[in-house]
């Protein structure tokens, strides 16, 4: 499974080790939460496996260092689903397709691809929700320059009850107030 998140972050070479990054924080997040060790290996797989659909999605669209067009989101907003289709048949990563499928649903439901809202979208996707688009502000990618861990702390806190569940925003945000080691190493 790590082979196939070091694909993705391979064919995507700005992102580095951003899925086993991702991993680390979720993980901390479920701990917190008090997951079981059954939803915190399914939060593990998800977490690493999670951006696996975009072996689906074009270099052209992946490393545009413009705006995405309409029919290029159309392309990009199938990665969840493509992830899905690509882990689901592997017994062991039922749940963690899943987190995969819907870790850019909203908590207010319009988000991607089901439009999920609230307890709806798996608990695992809501975690890794939040720490995906807290890395995608730090990280700098080939469209942006990487932002500020105090700019990503805004942004969650001004997208918490939207686009994320409020109770982890708030235990995560915690977490990146506390712990500098959640920051990606260079």
């Amino acid at each position: 499974m790590l082979a196939l998140a070091n694909a993705v972050d391979a064919k995507d070479s700005d992102t580095g080790h951003h899925s086993q990054h991702l991993a680390k924080m979720a993980l901390l997040v479920g701990k917190q939460l008090g997951l079981g060790a059954r939803a915190m290996e399914d939060l593990r797989y998800g977490a690493i496996l999670h951006d696996v659909g975009k072996i689906g999605v074009p270099d052209a669209v992946l490393k545009k260092q413009s705006n995405l067009s309409p029919d290029e989101w159309t392309l990009m907003y199938q990665h969840p689903i493509i992830g899905e289709r690509i882990i689901a048949p592997l017994p062991r990563l039922t749940n963690a397709a899943k987190i995969v499928r819907h870790h850019h649903e909203w908590y207010d439901g319009t988000g991607y691809p089901d439009h999920l809202a609230g307890e709806a979208i798996p608990i695992g996707a809501r975690i890794l929700t939040i720490v995906d688009s807290f890395g995608a502000i730090i990280d700098r990618r080939i469209y942006k320059d990487e932002r500020s861990r105090e700019h990503a702390a805004a942004e969650l806190v001004r997208c918490a009850g939207t686009q994320f569940d409020p109770q982890i925003a708030a235990i995560f945000l915690e977490m990146i107030i506390a712990q500098a080691d959640l920051e990606p190493t260079p």
